[in-house]
C-alpha cells in the first residue's frame, strides 16, 4: 500500500512538471521571492559574489524582474547548498521545481512531526494533512517561494529523529534551522544547556559535520562566499529598519524608532522565560514536548519576523491535534477546527487586501494564546512528558 502511495504521489508530481512547461511558453512563470534564491545560485556558480546588489540586479532582470532595487538573498552562505541545483537552470525551470521542493518539504515536515505526536496510529493521519493544507502561511509561502518549507523540514526532521535516539540525525537536520537563526532563537540556548545537561555530543558533532558538509559543497566554486557574506552584513543597513509585524516594532513606533534597544525587550523576557522553565524540566526534558512551545514563544517574541515565517508553527498545531483528536469530543474537535479555520479566515482577508505587515503582528499573540489554551486542556494538564514514538499521560 505505502509503494503504491509512493508511484501515486511520484507520477502526479511529473505530471505537474509536465503541464509546467506550458506554462513557460506563456511567460506567466511569476517573478518573486525565489528570484533572490535563484539569482544568488546563479552567481555562485560562476564564481561571483553572491551578495552583490548589482550583479544580483542583473540576474534578476534577465529571469523578468523590473524592479528597480534588487532583493538580495541575506541568508547565510551554506543556506546556497540547497540553492544551487535551481540555479543550474533556468528561472522558469527552477521556479517549478523550487515549487515541487517545498511541497515536498511541507509534506515531509507534516509526516514527521505526526509520527512524533501520532504515533503508530495511522488512521487519522488525514488529520495532519487537514491541519497542513488549511493553515494559511503554508500557501503564502509556496505562493511567494519563500525558504521557509525547507525550515519546516528541519524543524520536523530534528524532532524526528531525537525522538528516535538518532541524534547525528537530528543534528544534521539543525543545518536547515540556521538559514533562520532568529526564528528559533530560544531553542539554540536551551539546546546548548540540554548538550551540556544531557552530554548529548553526538547532537552537536552531526550538526558541525552537516554544515562543514553545506560550507564546503556551497563554497566550491567561490571560497570567498563567507568574507563576501560577512561584508554585505556589516554594510547592509539593519534589518531593524523594516516595520516588521514584531512587538519590539510596536514598541519602537510608540517610544520613538531611534530606541533600537526596545527591539529586543520581548527576546530579554523570552530567554528570562526560558531559563525559568529549564530550571523545572532540565532533569525530565523532552524536545517532543518542550520544543512546540518553544518555537510558539520565540516567534511571537523576535526581533525580526515576517508573517509567512508562521509555517514553522505547523508542529505545534499537529502536536494539538495528534494529542486531542483522540481524547476530545465530536462537539470539541468541530469547536477547535472552526476556531483553527477562523483565524486561517481573518489572515486570508488581510492578505488578499495587501495590507502592511504590521498588520499581521496580532496573528503572532492568537496563534500563542491557541495553543496554549488547548495545549492545557490535553489530558486537562500541561503535555509535558512525551515518550519516544508516542504520548504518555503525565
Amino acid at each position: 500500500m505505502k509503494t503504491i502511495r509512493c508511484l501515486l504521489l511520484i507520477v502526479l508530481s511529473l505530471f505537474l512538471f509536465w503541464k509546467s512547461f506550458e506554462v513557460f511558453n506563456t511567460n506567466a512563470i511569476p517573478v518573486d521571492d525565489f528570484v533572490a534564491y535563484w539569482a544568488a545560485a546563479r552567481l555562485q556558480i560562476q564564481g561571483q559574489n553572491p551578495y552583490t546588489p548589482a550583479l544580483i540586479l542583473d540576474v534578476e532582470r534577465a529571469a523578468g524582474s523590473r524592479e528597480r532595487e534588487p532583493l538580495v538573498m541575506l541568508n547565510p552562505p551554506w543556506t546556497l547548498v540547497f540553492l544551487l541545483p535551481f540555479g543550474m537552470v533556468a528561472y522558469p525551470v527552477g521556479r517549478i521545481a523550487w515549487l515541487l521542493t517545498a511541497f515536498f518539504a511541507v509534506v515531509l515536515g507534516t509526516w514527521w512531526a505526526w509520527q512524533v505526536y501520532g504515533g503508530s496510529s495511522s488512521r487519522s493521519v488525514w488529520v495532519a494533512g487537514l491541519i497542513a493544507i488549511s493553515f494559511l502561511p503554508v500557501w503564502v509561502v509556496l505562493a511567494l517561494g519563500q525558504i521557509d518549507p525547507l525550515i519546516l523540514a528541519g524543524l520536523a526532521g530534528f524532532l524526528y529523529f531525537e525522538n528516535r535516539s538518532h541524534h547525528g540525525l537530528a543534528g544534521a537536520c539543525i543545518v536547515l534551522m540556521t538559514v533562520k537563526p532568529h526564528l528559533f532563537y530560544l531553542f539554540w540556548i536551551a539546546l546548548i544547556l540540554w548538550v551540556f545537561e544531557a552530554r548529548r555530543w553526538s547532537v552537536l558533532i552531526g550538526a558541525v559535520l552537516a554544515g562543514m558538509v553545506a560550507v564546503t559543497l556551497a563554497a566550491a566554486a567561490n571560497p570567498s562566499v563567507m568574507f563576501q557574506y560577512l561584508e554585505v552584513v556589516l554594510n547592509q543597513p539593519p534589518p531593524l529598519s523594516w516595520l516588521t509585524p514584531t512587538i519590539g516594532t510596536f514598541l519602537r513606533l510608540q517610544f520613538g524608532m531611534d530606541r533600537h534597544w526596545l527591539q529586543f525587550i520581548p527576546m530579554a523576557l523570552g530567554i528570562a522565560w526560558l531559563l525559568l522553565r529549564w530550571h523545572r524540566w532540565r532533569r525530565a526534558w523532552s524536545w517532543a514536548a518542550q520544543l512546540p512551545l518553544l518555537v510558539v514563544v520565540s516567534l511571537a517574541t523576535t526581533s525580526y519576523v515576517w508573517f509567512y515565517d508562521q509555517v514553522v508553527l505547523l508542529p505545534a498545531l499537529i502536536q494539538i491535534a495528534a494529542t486531542g483528536w483522540g481524547i476530545w469530543p465530536v462537539r470539541r474537535r468541530i469547536w477547535v477546527f472552526a476556531l483553527f479555520i477562523g483565524l486561517n479566515s481573518v489572515l486570508l482577508l488581510l492578505v488578499a487586501r495587501r495590507l502592511p505587515p504590521l498588520a499581521f503582528l496580532w496573528s503572532f499573540s492568537a496563534w500563542v494564546i491557541f495553543y496554549l489554551v488547548f495545549r492545557q486542556r490535553i489530558h486537562g494538564q500541561l503535555a509535558d512528558v512525551v515518550e519516544p514514538h508516542g504520548l504518555s499521560a503525565q
